[in-house]
This record gives structure tokens, C-alpha cells and sequence, in this order.
């Protein structure tokens, strides 16, 4: 019976060896798959944070990109105020130019042809009253009004129903967003090309 018990203490130790051990590789395999399943998360969450760095590091440059262009078309449309102003402030000094005259004449001559009443008033400065040399109509009557108008003429029908205004202030005034626009695309194809 003593052989029989010591027998069956060796087994019983023997099987709790073998238990232990088991226990220790399925721990070991525990381990091993929570290392792993932990270094999986870790992986999906660093990707996750350079995905969202990235999508942040690309809204912060179109951020500042849109807001370069922004003061830069600002910057533009300030630039082209200041220019038609200038314009508008030293429109008289056309008139020193040698082709003015000629260029007066013209459009003037164009608009009384482009107005079909035979009864026409064409309004003036005091300084273009001097340099306006109309050639003689006989299908016309002609009446020359010294008026408040910058360089150019104002061709109208004596009942004020048909105008036509080469007023060159006015017609700057009254062209502005297509000049602004024109300018404006010339001034950003010289920077395109000067990058």
C-alpha cells in the first residue's frame, strides 16, 4: 500500500508537472498572441494617426494656399484701383499726346455716322472745342456744346434719345471690371512666367 500510494504521489506529481508546463507554454502562447493582437492595434493606430496627420498637414497647406491667393487677388485689385485712379487723375494729360487730335476726330466722326438723326449736338471740353475738326455734312446739322466732359466727345440727337459717349474718363469708369479683368490676367500671366 506504501508502494501504492508513493506510486501514485509520483504520478499525481508527475501530472502536475506536466499540468505546470502545459500551463506554462499555453501562458507563453497567451502572451505571444496578446503581443502580437498588441502590436497589430498599435500598428492600425500609428497608421490611423499619419493618415489623419496627413489629411491635417494637406487642409492647413490649401488653408494657406487659398488664403495666399486671397491677399494676393486683393493685392492685385488694389493695385489695379490705383492704376485706373491714376488714370482717372492724369486723363487730361492725353491730350498732350500728337495722335489725340486725330483721335478725336475719329470717334467723333464714327459716332455722328452711327446716329441716324439728321439733328446731332456733340458735347466738348473748352480745350477740345480747339482741336475738333469736323469734316462738313450737308446731310447733318451739327451743333458743337462746350461741355464738362473729359477728353473725348459726347455725340447725341438733339431729342436726347441716341448717345454714344467717347468720354475716355467715362468710359474708364463705365469699363472698370472689364479693364480690372483684363489687367488682371495680363498681371498673373507676367508672374506665371517670371516663377
Amino acid at each position: 500500500m506504501k508502494k501504492l500510494i508513493s506510486r501514485i504521489k509520483r504520478d499525481e506529481a508527475a501530472r502536475i508537472k506536466e499540468i505546470e508546463s502545459e500551463a506554462m507554454l499555453a501562458e507563453k502562447e497567451i502572451l505571444k498572441d496578446a503581443k502580437q493582437r498588441a502590436a497589430y492595434v498599435r500598428a492600425c493606430i500609428l497608421n490611423d494617426a499619419k493618415k489623419i496627420a496627413e489629411q491635417e498637414r494637406q487642409r492647413i497647406i490649401a488653408s494657406a494656399d487659398l488664403q495666399a491667393s486671397r491677399e494676393k487677388a486683393a493685392l492685385i485689385d488694389e493695385l489695379l484701383e490705383q492704376y485706373i485712379s491714376a488714370a482717372l487723375e492724369n486723363i487730361d494729360d492725353i491730350r498732350k499726346s500728337s495722335a489725340y487730335q486725330e483721335m478725336l476726330n475719329r470717334v467723333t466722326e464714327r459716332a455722328i455716322d452711327a446716329i441716324p438723326s439728321q439733328s446731332l449736338r456733340v458735347t466738348v471740353s473748352k480745350e477740345d472745342k480747339k482741336l475738333l475738326k469736323l469734316k462738313n455734312r450737308k446731310d447733318k446739322r451739327i451743333e458743337i456744346l462746350e461741355g464738362n466732359c473729359g477728353p473725348g466727345s459726347i455725340v447725341e440727337s438733339s431729342d436726347g434719345k441716341v448717345r454714344i459717349s467717347n468720354d475716355l474718363s467715362e468710359l474708364i469708369r463705365e469699363k472698370k471690371a472689364k479693364i480690372k479683368s483684363a489687367l488682371a490676367g495680363f498681371l498673373l500671366a507676367e508672374m506665371q512666367v517670371k516663377k
